[in-house]
């Protein structure tokens, strides 16, 4: 019997060193964990660090990042090696509630690193300046430093100026293999390339994204010619051909791009439909009606609005409805709202033989109104309004409240703190938190 009011303390350090379930179970080896698929968040009793149940550690989900955060710092930052005469790390622990190292890890000075400048064409000052202008930012080199690209590899940068990342990536991967370096902003495309023109690195390839289709056309070209390489280096892909799952979208634009993709892919297969007719003077291409599987049906827009609430709601709370949003307030002056687009005037409203015309890309000030209350905005990187079409969002926050009287507007965003730009696009997108 346990008496009431007890404290209960379950030894974890024994559970995880049962020899029953561990092999060398005293033995310290992280590799036996890289085709183990033990969990360690409680499902697995055999290994419970952070305990198991209602009561497990909180802070797992705050513990885990800062650790990895921090020993990608020290592997930054510092030179590891072991000292003269050992051979190997002495991973012994000291008794008590928390697993301790008996002796201390020993940290050496990194070796000095020299920099040889070509004062016939430079300066040693000027060097320095320009180095400290590459280097200023060490977040974005650490991530290179995390993934650890291997030489051959084909990686996508898909955030890429202004190229102090890409061209580490390169740097690591000592010139083999590709990187498709991908920049929304065109100002910073063009400190991008020149990031990649001044290191010489040649395995580069930047493309300036911008909201048109000639993006998708781009993209699938290069798709294209990396699989032409595929199959004339290799018989047996050549010989297996490919299948093309084309995207859904196959009125007007979508349409287009679909008969873009066939001229590209070369394509010889499948369409069906409103493909049939534009088929029809191209001997070399059937379009075979495929049967439809029994248990598919056409989502209808209750079911789409009803996906899209559920997409909405996961941005905010996650995928387990395990974080919290953090609500914020801000002055009607402190953020200035826009919408892109305008709607076009009827026809009966312009004069005879007009036809309407509208700006897609139109930029148009929103008045902040209760109206916006349920909304969701998204949170441009624009330093300028007209900036707002051709750079990215940081994010979006769900507007909950509209004060008109006090000028404040109230919203939740997924993150603490203030929002990193004050300009907000608006859209028709609404959502009603249950």
């Amino acid at each position: 019997m346990i008496p009431a009011r007890s404290r209960i303390i379950v030894n974890a350090w024994a559970i995880g060193r049962d020899p029953r379930y561990w092999d060398d179970a005293e033995e310290f080896k992280p590799k036996r964990f890289e085709k183990n698929m033990v969990d360690f968040t409680g499902s697995c009793y055999e290994y419970l660090p952070f305990g198991a149940g209602r009561r497990m550690c909180p802070g797992v989900a705050y513990g885990i990042p800062i650790l990895e955060m921090a020993l990608v710092q020290l592997l930054y930052h510092f030179d590891w090696s072991l000292p003269k005469g050992v051979v190997d790390v002495d991973m012994e622990e000291s008794s008590g509630l928390g697993a301790r190292r008996k002796t201390p890890l020993l940290l050496f000075k990194p070796k000095p690193r020299f920099l040889r400048v070509n004062t016939l064409r430079t300066s040693t000052d000027s060097v320095i300046e320009e180095l400290n202008k590459i280097h200023k930012g060490k977040a974005s080199c650490m991530v290179a430093v995390a993934l650890c690209p291997e030489p051959g590899w084909k990686v996508i940068d898909a955030c890429a100026a202004p190229g102090n990342k890409t061209v580490h990536l390169a740097a690591l991967m000592n010139g083999e293999g590709s990187i498709t370096a991908c920049e929304l902003n065109k100002e910073r495309t063009k400190t991008l390339q020149n990031t990649i023109r001044r290191s010489g690195a040649n395995s580069i390839l930047s493309l300036s994204f911008c909201v048109s289709p000639d993006v998708y056309r781009a993209l699938m070209k290069e798709l294209a010619q990396t699989l032409d390489k595929q199959f004339s280096g290799n018989s047996e892909s050549r010989a297996a051909g490919m299948i093309i799952n084309t995207m859904g979208w196959v009125e007007n634009l979508g349409l287009e791009l679909l008969h873009n993709s066939i001229e590209i892919f070369k394509a010889n297969e499948k369409l069906w439909k409103m493909l049939k007719d534009a088929a029809k003077n191209k001997p070399n291409i059937d379009v075979v009606k495929l049967h439809k599987s029994e248990g598919v049906v056409p989502r209808n827009p209750k079911y789409r609005q009803k996906t899209r609430s559920f997409r909405i709601k996961e941005y905010f709370y996650g995928i387990a409805n395990d974080l919290a949003p953090h609500s914020n307030v801000v002055n009607f002056s402190d953020v200035s709202v826009y919408k892109i687009g305008t709607h076009q005037a009827p026809k009966s409203a312009l004069p005879i033989g007009a036809e309407p015309v509208a700006d897609p890309t139109r930029l148009v000030a929103v008045n902040i109104s209760t109206d916006m209350v349920h909304t969701v905005l998204a949170v441009s990187y624009a330093k300028e309004p007209d900036e707002i079409v051709s750079s990215n969002v940081a994010g979006f926050i769900h507007v909950t409240d509209v004060d008109i009287q006090r000028k404040k507007l109230t919203y939740i965003a997924p993150c603490p703190g203030d929002l990193p730009s004050k300009l907000l696009i608006a859209s028709s997108l609404t959502w009603y938190e249950a």
